[in-house]
């Protein structure tokens, strides 16, 4: 599946600040069309020949209710880039009754369905969620979990490093039956899809609030957090595609050495016989596929395609997602 000439640009940002603070001079829509305008001539086709610019980004305020949500300023990408905009994938969902996410498993559906075999792919971002692609063309989608996001923060706190390079520090901790056992009573984990969740709950302080009652080490800690990556992944694959034959894993949470060992080992163990694999072997890097997802987005608004899955997001509907920014 080929996404021609258009460009897409997939940024989450974490913004400690409002976008309107006064006090605020970095505006984040400002500084990715300025960076787009300056990586445009590397890229195969210049701006002339670039018919459209996918672009997506969600960002979390916390004077915002804290509500994650996708906003940005359309007119700056295209006022610097010169190309046409097709943005805000997830507004038109949500006006149909939808959760506005996830949005990738219509994409997932294109790149990697079987008919042979019962497939899963695993996008281990932030957050991490399931698509299922059933051999006779089912297709469900949910999040179902926290991803990096809680394994970053707690470094962050800890250790004043962006994220857990391979997994290492976890690796040096023991997971604590307890306090694995304390998070997963969480309620988001027994709720049925279709569900999505974002840092506006999966975040610091829901890591704090299981720690009150007991100390542990930071790096066990750590571990516990891993571990609650892997099993609610496997936890919902159980209990929605126990008969899934081929897992495959995306997001930069794929780079994560400790996570995806641990995974293939605690996978034997509950799901007998299931394959796990890169996207890399099946023609994507796993971390454009997310990218990927969005410039397909923004090819199917171009066709007038619905791209949202009424089952997945719970939207009343079918609906083309996006709208269209033109440059001039």
């Amino acid at each position: 599946m080929i996404v021609e000439s258009i460009l897409v640009v997939f940024f989450a940002l974490v913004l400690d600040f409002a976008v309107g603070d006064p006090k605020n001079k970095f505006h984040p829509t400002a500084w990715m069309g300025s960076l787009i305008a300056k990586l445009t001539p590397y890229t195969k086709n210049s701006s002339e020949n670039l018919e459209k610019l996918g672009f997506g980004i969600n960002y979390f305020d916390k004077y915002a209710n804290s509500v994650a949500k996708p906003v940005f300023n359309k007119a700056i990408p295209d006022g610097l880039t010169g190309i046409d905009v097709i943005a805000n994938f997830r507004l038109r969902d949500m006006a149909a009754g939808g959760q506005g996410a996830p949005l990738v498993p219509v994409f997932h559906q294109e790149q990697f369905f079987s008919p042979k075999e019962n497939r899963a792919v695993l996008n281990l971002g932030g957050i991490a969620n399931l698509t299922l692609l059933s051999k006779d063309g089912g297709v469900s989608g949910f999040d179902c979990g926290p991803g990096n996001i809680l394994l970053d923060a707690w470094i962050q706190r800890e250790r004043g490093k962006d994220f857990d390079q391979d997994g290492q520090w976890a690796s040096s901790g023991r997971p604590d039956d307890a306090l694995l056992l304390s998070m997963m009573s969480d309620a988001f984990f027994s709720k049925l899809p279709p569900k999505s969740t974002g840092r506006d709950y999966f975040n610091l302080n829901w890591i704090l609030s299981h720690l009150q009652h007991a100390s542990y080490s930071s790096e066990d800690i750590q571990a516990t957090l891993l571990q609650l990556t892997i099993q609610s992944t496997l936890n919902s694959l159980q209990a929605h595609a126990k008969d899934t034959q081929r897992l495959i894993v995306c997001g930069g949470g794929s780079k994560n050495i400790t996570l995806i060992e641990l995974l293939k080992i605690y996978a034997h163990q509950q799901l007998p016989g299931l394959l796990i694999e890169s996207s890399a072997q099946h023609g994507v890097d796993p971390q454009l596929v997310e990218g990927l997802a969005f410039a397909w987005l923004a090819w199917a608004h171009q066709r007038k395609r619905p791209a949202n899955m009424p089952a997945v997001t719970g939207a009343k509907g079918l609906r083309v997602l996006g709208a269209y920014y033109p440059a001039t």
